[in-house]
């Protein structure tokens, strides 16, 4: 049965799904600049590395070829001739040219995997670095909408390998394409109609491959909540905050089921789509295999009629599949690229959103000590998402030395207005005056450190004691003095002795 049918992959005519790709495309191919800026800022170095081992590596299997028919012949001929001096020297010649295209080949390959293994670490870090920094940015709203989390969740899991994968394939496809150009050059001896051949063949695996992607792609993005739900049931069954509660009320086992029922049903999901996607590829590869193995017998007769050398049979062959491979690389880079395009947009999607709340370009600095004291003036807000007004019409004053006590029910406002003071939200009408001013003048950074607040669900970071004082004022955090007299005067000194 399928669950969230409104989120689950998308039933289109042939007609919308052309559309759909075609848009993808799109987005996919306006996504590669940024794709290759954050890999060019993590590794100018590494990055025109790797953009120049492909180019070698796109010349080497052509060459590779070539110097094989060149030893064949070389081998023959010198066989017919009694093998003299010179004809065993050329042959000596050929097998160290050879030995040295597998050398600079195998070499290529370690220099390669060095390079993308470090440039890999690297991206991954500053993309990291770049999702948290962002959402450092980012308005109290979003993390208190679930979609935020689904899309924030999906670039955290995806981000970290899509943009260096995307900017290998680009530079795998431009390998292939060399490649492949250098081997239809090879081939040209042999006719367009082998060549026609050879290219056709992998198309239909390539069409296949693209929609499986397709599919696996939205499928990730159908199971990013109930992803979430089952991190969050470890999460529960693993942390000492809830272990407790959890053991006092024996709730272990029924998150354990709950997380069992999820981790099923995506195993299920996902073997069935990676059998089709895999019986699929086998069909429409035996295409490729039918193909080569004609085109080899075609050779062959070639051949044994004299029309080739056995050079040539050697060089055709390698060319044959040279061509296949190649062009398929091809075909299977931009499907990949593809399918790593889809991944990627959630990491943009989220890199898109901009806060709501933020300085103005005129913003001043909240005066010390204030003027004048806090003034809710005919304040309304409702939360994003939400019909009912949490505050309506709200209009209230606190005196410089006068102290206030909200009292009310779970949902009255009390939070929401301590929110507002702060700018974690900005009230839909109304105004707030802090200093006799609207706090919107002032800076957020000022407002918010003048500002101290506890909430119900507040944070016990996993630092030492020291540090859970010091973040409140991060500038002292390193001044032990003013750890201890904030710890003493607020009773924390005592919690802290008694542990």
């Amino acid at each position: 049965m399928r669950q969230r049918g409104s989120q689950d992959t998308p039933e289109l005519t042939r007609r919308q799904r052309w559309d759909k790709f075609r848009g993808d495309s799109r987005a996919t191919m306006a996504g590669l600049p940024r794709a290759f800026g954050l890999v060019w800022g993590a590794h100018r170095g590494f990055t025109v590395s790797l953009a120049l081992f492909a180019v070698v590596g796109g010349v080497i299997p052509a060459a590779t070829a070539w110097v094989s028919k060149l030893l064949i012949n070389a081998v023959v001929a010198a066989a017919a001739r009694g093998g003299g001096p010179e004809w065993v020297r050329w042959v000596l010649v050929l097998v160290a040219a050879q030995f040295g295209l597998y050398l600079a080949g195998s070499l290529l390959q370690t220099l390669q995997t060095i390079t993308q293994q470090a440039l890999q670490e690297l991206t991954g870090d500053r993309v990291q670095l770049t999702i948290m920094e962002h959402a450092n940015r980012l308005d109290l709203a979003f993390f208190e909408n679930p979609k935020f989390y689904d899309t924030l969740q999906e670039a955290q899991r995806e981000a970290s390998q899509r943009p260096l994968g995307m900017v290998q394939q680009v530079f795998s496809i431009a390998r292939s394409l060399i490649t492949f150009l250098s081997m239809i050059a090879l081939m040209a001896r042999l006719g367009w109609v082998v060549a026609a051949v050879a290219l056709v063949a992998p198309v239909p695996s390539f069409i296949a491959n693209s929609r499986y992607g397709w599919r696996g792609y939205w499928l990730a993005r159908r199971q990013s909540s109930d992803r979430r739900r089952m991190i969050y049931f470890a999460d529960l069954l693993t942390k000492d905050t809830y272990n407790k509660e959890i053991k006092l009320f024996g709730l272990g086992g029924h998150f354990i089921d709950r997380w069992k029922v999820i981790a099923d049903r995506f195993y299920r999901e996902h073997l069935a789509l990676l059998t089709h996607r895999s019986l699929m590829g086998f069909l429409w590869g035996s295409l490729t295999t039918v193909v080569s193995s004609g085109t080899f017998l075609y050779v062959a007769l070639q051949a044994i009629a004299r029309r080739l050398t056995l050079g040539d049979l050697t060089l055709y062959t390698q060319a044959v599949s040279g061509v296949q491979s190649s062009f398929q690389g091809i075909l299977g880079g931009f499907s990949s690229l593809y399918e790593g395009g889809l991944y990627l947009n959630n990491l943009f999607e989220f890199l898109d959103y901009e806060p709501a709340i933020r300085d103005r370009p005129d913003a001043v600095p909240l005066p010390r000590p204030l003027r004048a004291g806090i003034e809710f003036r005919n304040v309304s807000f409702t939360y994003p998402g939400k019909d009912t007004p949490a505050l309506r019409g709200v209009s209230f004053s606190v005196g410089l030395d006068e102290t206030l006590a909200l009292v009310g029910q779970n949902g009255a406002g009390k939070t929401t207005i301590v929110k507002l003071l702060t700018r974690l939200y900005d009230p839909d009408e109304g105004e707030i005056f802090l200093g006799g001013r609207d706090i919107r003048e002032y800076d957020l950074a000022s407002l918010r450190q003048a500002v101290g607040v506890i909430f119900q669900d507040y944070v016990t970071y996993f630092f030492s004691a020291s540090e859970n004082i010091g973040v409140g004022r991060l500038a002292d955090i390193a001044d032990l003095a003013q750890v201890e007299a904030a710890a003493e005067k607020s009773g924390a000194a005592k919690a802290a002795r008694r542990r």
